[in-house]
C-alpha cells in the first residue's frame, strides 16, 4: 500500500516551487516533431448528428461508445444534452439531458455538460448505464470538495446510474439515480470520462468498477494549485467505484478493497483514488488484447502534451510537472518563478519525488490538445493493429504509437498518420471546415474506431489503413536513407571471409572498382568468390546496419520497410560469368558460433544464379523470377518491400529491356529463417559454380545500397553520391566517368523549371582516397548547349584559380565542398537556362593524357 500523508505532500510540493527558480527555462522542450509514416487512414462517413446550437460547433459529440446490448448498437453523445443511439443508419433520441435535469449545465463549454457515459458490461441483461454531466455550483450537497477552503465553485459533475425497463428499446424508459457530486473550481477540466474496463468479466476483481476520470478543476490557472494533486481531494484524479456496492461515505455505491489507499488508514487520503497527479485526463482505454494495458491521454498546459500508461497508486505530476519536465504550480500567485508558458529541467533529485512520467509525448510546436485515443485491434485496418491511435484536438493531425513500446520510464516515438475519405486526400481541418477541427475518437464493440468531428456534427468510421509509397503528400525519395554507396571510403564497415568452405587458398577478393558497364555508375562494389580445386567456394560479406536502419522486431513505427539496391553481373570473354550470388537480410541472432553467416541464415533471400535468371526465397525453395536469363553488363535495380510482423516480403525489377519499368515480380514470399529478432545485417554471398573456371569470369557487381524503414517505397533513391549533401545542392544528372587512354569525356544532363543555378564538376584527384588508379591528371571543363557545341558558355580548369567562384562553391555547400583543397578538378557555380546541355572534359593539356574522372551536376536550392 502506498503512504501519502498530507502533511508531507506540502513539505515536497514547497520544495518544488525553489527548483523552477534555480533552472533554466527549456525555450522547445521537444525539437522533433512527429515523423509521417505513410500511412493512409480510410475512412467513410458513418452518421451526421442533429444540430444543437445554431452556431459552430453544431453538435458538440463527445463520445462514441458501444451500448453493449444483443445488437451492438453504439451511442453517441452532444455536450448539449442530446444522447443517441445510432440504428438503421440514422440517430434516434435515447435521452436529452436539458429536459432530464433542471439544473443542467452546458455553458460556457469546454468541461461543461452532459460529458460522458457507460454502459454496464451486463446492460443486456440488467439495463444498468451510467452518465457524467456538469450542474450550476449548490444544486446539490457535494461529496467532495476542493481542501482549500477559500476556492470558488463555478459548476458541479454529477454521476448518475440509470435502469433501462428495455435494454432493446431506442428511447429511454426507466428509473435513475444520483451516485456521486462534486465541487468544481472552474469550468473547465471538470468529469470529463466515466468507463468500465471492457476486458473484466463476471470473475474478475475488476468487474463493474468504474473509472471516473476528473481533471484539476481549473484549480491551478484560477490561482489555487493546492486544491489539486494531492490525495486528499479528488480534483486531477481518475476514481475507481464499485457501482453495485455500498460502503462509500454516501451509502450510494463502493469502494472496491483492492484501491491503492482503501485501507491505508489515513483520513487524509480519499480511498477512490485509483491515480493522481493529472490536469485534464481525456480519453482513457484499455488493450482489447495483449497485456490489457490502459492509456489516457492527458491535456497539458502551454508546452506538452501525454500519452501515460495509467497503474494503480501512481503520481502523474501534475501540477508540478508537465511532460517530463518542471512547471511552477504557482505561476499565477507568483510568475517570477516560472510563467505558464514555461518548463524547466528535471531536478538532480527529482528520482525522490516518485512521479511517474508519460510513455509519449509532444510539445506545442506540433499541437495543443491531446485526446487520448485506443490501441486497434479492429479487422478493418490490419496494418495498425497493435497501434496506440490518438490525435490532437485543436489541430486535428492523427497519430499512433506502437502499443508494445509503452513502457514505463521509456519515451516511445510518435508517428504521424495521414486521411482518405473516399479517393481525396484529406485533414480533419478540411473535414470540420474550421481552424479548430474538435476531434474524438470512437470504438464500437467489434474493436473498430471512428473519428468525431464537434464543427459539423459528423462522425466517420476508419474502414482501412494502408501504407503507400509517397502517401499522404511526402516524397518518398525524402524516405531513404543511404546505407552504403562506393564512390569514396573504405569497406572496413563491412565483415569479409574469402574462402567461407574451402581449406585451400581461393583467391577471392572485394574491392572498388570502376563500373563495368561503363554507363554511369561510378565506383561500384566488385565481389569474386575466386578459383580452387575443391568445389563450390564463398566470399561471404556481411554489413551491420546502422541503428536507425535496423528492421525492428517487434516493430515501433510502421509494419513495411524497404530495400533497394543495383546489382549487375558482365559478359567476360564472351561468356557469362559462372557464380551464385545471394543476397538479403539477416538478425544477429543468428549468427553462426564461428561468426560468419551462411545461406541458412537469411531471412529475406534473393538470388542470380549461375543460369543468369533471378529468384526468390519462398520459405523452403527458390521460385523463377524472371524465367529467363536477365542480360549481362546490365544494371538491374531491385526493391524488397518487407513486412517483418508476418515474415514475409515481396520483389520488384527493373533494368534491362525485360523490365523497362519498375514491376512487381513476386509478392508475399515467406522468410526462409523464420525470425523474432531484428533484421540487422545486410549479407552477401557469392559462390563459384565451378572449379575449374579462371578467375575474373565469376565477379558480382552491386551498388546504391537504400534502406527506408518508414513504409513501403517504391521510388528510385536519389543518386548515389560520391560526397554528402550539404541541403543546398541536388543532384540532376547521372554520373559519368572517362576510362584510360580516352581523351574526353561528354556528358549530358537537362535543366528543367529554368533558368537554373547548377554546380558542375569534373572531379578528379578527391578520388584517390578511394584508392582508385589512373585518375585524370588535370582536367578541363567546357559546357556548351547540346543543340550547338560550338558555342562555350564557360571553359573552367582548376576550381580555385577563380577566387569568386571558390567563393560561391563554398557558399553553395556549406562551407565543405566537394573537393580538395589545392586540387585541380574543375568545378563551377553558373546559372542555365531550360534546356539540354553538354559537359565536355579533357586533359589540362590537349592531349590524350587520359585517366578517370567523374562529371557531376548538382541542381542548388535557394535555401
Amino acid at each position: 500500500m502506498h503512504f501519502f500523508s498530507l502533511r508531507a505532500f506540502l513539505i515536497s510540493a514547497a520544495g518544488l516551487f525553489q527548483v523552477t527558480q534555480t533552472i533554466a527555462q527549456i525555450a522547445d522542450p521537444i525539437p522533433e516533431s512527429p515523423a509521417n509514416s505513410r500511412i493512409i487512414l480510410k475512412i467513410e462517413s458513418f452518421v451526421q448528428i442533429p444540430a444543437s446550437s445554431g452556431s459552430t460547433p453544431k453538435a458538440r459529440i463527445n463520445h462514441l461508445k458501444p451500448m453493449r446490448d444483443a445488437d451492438n448498437r453504439v451511442m453517441v453523445n452532444d455536450l448539449n444534452g442530446p444522447f443517441y443511439v445510432i440504428e438503421n443508419g440514422g440517430p434516434t433520441l435515447f435521452l436529452d439531458f436539458d429536459v432530464e435535469f433542471p439544473n443542467f449545465k452546458a455553458s460556457p463549454g469546454l468541461g461543461s455538460g452532459f460529458t460522458s457515459f457507460a454502459f454496464h458490461p451486463d446492460f443486456a441483461n440488467n439495463g444498468l448505464f451510467y452518465t457524467a454531466h456538469s450542474e450550476d455550483p449548490g444544486s446539490g450537497k457535494a461529496d467532495f470538495t476542493g481542501p482549500v477552503n477559500n476556492a470558488p465553485i463555478a459548476l458541479q459533475g454529477v454521476v448518475t446510474e440509470w435502469t433501462a425497463t428495455d435494454s432493446t428499446a431506442s428511447v429511454f424508459a426507466g428509473t435513475k439515480r444520483e451516485i456521486m457530486r462534486i465541487d468544481i473550481t472552474h469550468t473547465i477540466h471538470g468529469m470529463q470520462e466515466i468507463a468500465f474496463n471492457p476486458n473484466s468479466t463476471a470473475q474478475d476483481d475488476d468487474y463493474g468498477h468504474l473509472y471516473i476520470c476528473i481533471g484539476d478543476g481549473g484549480a491551478t490557472i484560477k490561482g489555487y494549485p493546492l486544491n489539486t494533486a494531492r490525495l486528499d481531494s479528488v480534483l486531477g484524479t481518475i476514481l475507481r467505484i464499485d457501482t453495485a456496492g455500498n460502503n462509500s461515505p454516501n451509502g450510494k455505491y463502493g469502494v472496491p478493497a483492492g484501491n491503492p489507499w482503501a485501507s491505508d488508514g489515513d483520513p487524509n487520503t480519499i480511498d477512490e483514488i485509483w491515480a493522481y497527479g493529472f490536469r485534464n485526463p481525456h480519453r482513457i482505454s484499455w488493450d482489447s488484447s495483449g497485456d490489457g494495458k490502459m492509456l489516457s491521454g492527458d491535456i497539458g498546459e502551454r508546452n506538452i502534451e501525454e500519452v501515460n500508461l495509467i497503474e494503480p497508486g501512481n503520481n502523474y505530476g501534475w501540477n508540478t510537472r508537465e511532460g517530463t519536465f518542471v512547471i511552477n504550480p504557482d505561476f499565477e500567485i507568483n510568475p517570477s518563478a516560472g510563467e505558464r508558458e514555461e518548463v524547466f529541467e528535471l531536478p538532480s533529485d527529482d528520482a525522490s519525488y516518485g512521479f511517474t512520467y508519460p510513455v509519449s509525448q509532444y510539445d506545442h510546436d506540433v499541437g495543443r490538445a491531446i485526446v487520448g485515443g485506443f490501441i486497434y485491434r479492429g479487422s478493418s485496418a490490419p496494418l495498425l493493429d497493435g497501434c496506440y491511435l490518438f490525435g490532437d484536438i485543436v489541430d486535428g493531425k492523427l497519430y499512433f504509437v506502437d502499443a508494445d513500446a509503452l513502457l514505463d520510464g521509456t519515451q516511445t516515438e510518435i508517428k504521424e498518420l495521414n486521411l482518405e475519405l473516399g479517393d481525396e486526400e484529406t485533414t480533419m481541418r478540411s473535414l470540420a471546415s474550421d481552424s479548430r477541427a474538435d476531434i474524438r475518437f470512437g470504438i464500437d464493440s467489434d474493436n473498430e474506431l471512428y473519428l468525431l468531428e464537434k464543427r459539423q456534427g459528423m462522425v466517420y468510421k476508419i474502414i482501412g489503413a494502408r501504407n503507400e509509397s509517397g502517401g499522404g503528400g511526402i516524397d518518398p525519395v525524402e524516405g531513404w536513407q543511404t546505407l552504403y554507396t562506393f564512390e569514396t571510403g573504405d569497406i572496413s564497415d563491412w565483415n569479409i571471409d574469402l574462402d567461407a568452405q574451402d581449406t585451400v587458398q581461393v583467391n577471392g577478393f572485394a574491392r572498388y572498382v570502376e563500373d563495368p558497364f561503363d554507363v554511369g555508375q561510378g565506383m561500384v562494389l566488385e565481389v569474386n568468390p575466386g578459383v580452387s580445386g575443391q568445389g563450390t567456394h564463398h566470399v561471404t560479406l556481411d554489413l551491420p546496419l546502422p541503428e536507425e536502419l535496423v528492421v525492428r522486431d517487434p516493430y515501433p513505427e510502421t509494419i513495411l520497410s524497404t530495400l533497394y539496391f543495383k546489382v549487375g553481373r558482365p559478359i567476360v570473354q564472351g561468356a557469362p560469368g559462372e557464380l551464385d550470388i545471394t543476397w538479403g537480410l539477416v538478425s544477429s541472432k543468428d549468427r553462426p558460433s564461428d561468426g560468419v553467416f551462411t545461406y541458412g541464415n537469411y531471412s529475406v533471400l534473393g538470388r542470380y544464379e549461375l543460369d543468369g535468371v533471378m529468384d526468390i526465397r519462398d520459405g523452403g525453395s527458390y521460385q523463377n523470377l524472371t524465367f529467363e536469363a536477365l542480360y549481362m553488363n546490365v544494371w538491374y535495380e531491385v526493391w524488397y518491400i518487407i513486412n517483418h510482423a508476418a515474415n514475409t516480403f515481396s520483389q520488384y525489377i527493373k533494368g534491362g529491356s525485360a523490365f523497362p519499368e519498375q514491376t512487381l515480380v513476386y509478392e508475399g514470399a515467406t522468410y526462409r529463417n523464420q525470425t523474432l529478432f531484428d533484421l540487422d545485417h545486410l549479407l552477401i554471398i557469392t559462390s563459384a559454380g565451378n572449379a575449374a573456371k579462371p578467375k575474373g569470369k565469376d565477379s558480382a557487381y552491386f551498388d546504391d545500397f537504400f534502406m527506408d524503414v518508414s513504409g513501403a517505397n517504391l521510388a528510385t533513391p536519389p543518386l548515389a553520391g560520391g560526397f554528402e549533401n550539404s541541403g543546398n545542392v541536388l543532384n540532376i544528372s547521372t554520373r559519368g566517368m572517362v576510362g584510360s587512354g580516352d581523351d574526353v569525356m561528354i556528358g549530358g544532363f537537362i535543366v528543367t523549371d529554368g533558368p537554373q543555378t547548377v554546380f558542375v564538376a569534373a572531379r578528379a584527384q578527391e578520388l584517390a582516397g578511394a584508392g582508385v588508379p589512373n585518375l585524370l591528371p588535370d582536367p578541363v571543363l567546357k559546357i556548351t548547349p547540346q543543340e550547338d557545341d560550338s558555342t562555350v558558355i564557360i571553359e573552367v580548369d582548376n576550381w580555385e584559380d577563380d577566387a569568386n567562384q571558390a567563393q560561391m562553391i563554398n557558399d553553395v555547400w556549406g562551407g565543405n565542398p566537394p573537393l580538395d583543397i589545392g586540387s585541380t578538378s574543375a568545378a563551377v557555380v553558373i546559372t542555365l537556362n531550360e534546356g539540354a546541355w553538354t559537359g565536355t572534359i579533357s586533359a589540362a593539356d590537349g592531349s590524350s593524357v587520359g585517366g578517370l574522372c567523374i562529371f557531376e551536376v548538382f541542381e542548388v536550392n535557394d535555401n
